[in-house]
């Protein structure tokens, strides 16, 4: 029986194969104290991905042959783990990030010795050395935020409402308990809504600062793109947890020209050039929203069960 299933999804990462990050992470694996088994998943990636992923002879690798982001990977992941390998826990982990000597060590023995803790994420640095994610808090207007700047991190266990995904284990009773990622997220809010979800059936969600994992990707970063998602879901997250919430961020927290700024709501990042994405947002999640109001517990057989092949075993 493998103890932890570390899962990576992958679309167009040669840059970071070649990079080394795969192989960093390959040989933590190997050096970990539990039975561990890395599988990586390719999501149509328009590069060489896929041939420079089969490379890698301690690799099981999927397949999509149509891109379905993010979550639809990490799920198709967690379906082909459980179903072929019945992991006791898994590991999410990004293509963009590495993981530090001892982290997965760490992580397992503080899962292990803590009965209720269901998710537990790794202090995760940038390559400058800054803190990219302490964990999640929410702002005055109800935005999630990865900490960044708390002080007084040291070896404790620090609960948290949610965490990122990056090098963070969830126990498997969790997702039998509470489902997988809600892929009507597609990208951001997915993980607070598991963390939230986790919570509400009497997990411990928490970050592990004696491990840490490293992500090449800095706040600043965030691109319109990236922000329609982040604020198209805000309210949705919202609707699930707290209804009375999701109409006030969309009636009064919102962003616009004569109001809020984006850099005053999602904080650490820059105002983009392009703001008609808050539109196209706004939009979108007022008609979505009522699908929303209801806390969904999404399973596997929510998902399509033949989307991934397997490319090698």
């Amino acid at each position: 029986m493998t103890d932890l299933a570390i899962l990576l999804p992958y679309y167009d990462g040669v840059d970071y194969i070649e990079r080394g990050f795969l192989d960093e992470v390959l040989d933590a694996a190997a050096a970990a104290t539990p039975e561990t088994a890395v599988l990586a998943l390719d999501d149509a990636s328009t590069d060489a991905t896929r041939e420079r992923l089969r490379d890698r002879s301690r690799l099981t690798v999927l397949g999509h042959t149509e891109n379905t982001h993010y979550v639809g990977s990490v799920n198709d992941l967690l379906r082909y783990a459980s179903d072929r390998l019945d992991p006791s826990a898994f590991m999410l982990l990004d293509q963009d990030a590495t993981l530090d000597a001892g982290a997965i060590d760490r992580l397992w023995e503080t899962l292990r010795a803590n009965d209720r803790l269901g998710v537990v994420q790794p202090l995760v640095r940038d390559f400058r050395g800054g803190i990219y994610s302490a964990g999640h808090r929410f702002n005055r207007y109800r935005m999630c935020h990865p900490i960044t700047r708390e002080p007084g991190i040291d070896d404790r266990l620090l609960r948290r409402p949610s965490v990122t995904l990056l090098g963070t284990v969830v126990r498997a009773e969790v997702v039998a308990e509470v489902g997988i990622l809600d892929e009507r997220f597609g990208i951001y809010w997915e993980s607070s809504d598991l963390g939230f979800r986790a919570r509400k059936r009497g997990w411990d969600v928490a970050l592990e600062p004696r491990a840490v994992a490293r992500h090449d990707r800095y706040l600043s970063e965030t691109d319109s793109g990236g922000l329609y998602h982040v604020y198209r879901n805000w309210p949705l997250f919202w609707a699930k947890y707290d209804p009375p919430t999701a109409r006030r961020i969309l009636d009064e927290y919102w962003p616009s020209t004569d109001g809020l700024a984006v850099g005053a709501v999602t904080e650490d990042v820059e105002e983009p050039a392009d703001a008609d994405f808050l539109a196209r947002a706004a939009a979108d999640a007022r008609e979505r929203l009522g699908a929303f109001v209801r806390t969904v517990e999404y399973r596997m057989d929510d998902c399509p069960a033949d989307r991934a092949t397997v490319v090698q075993d």
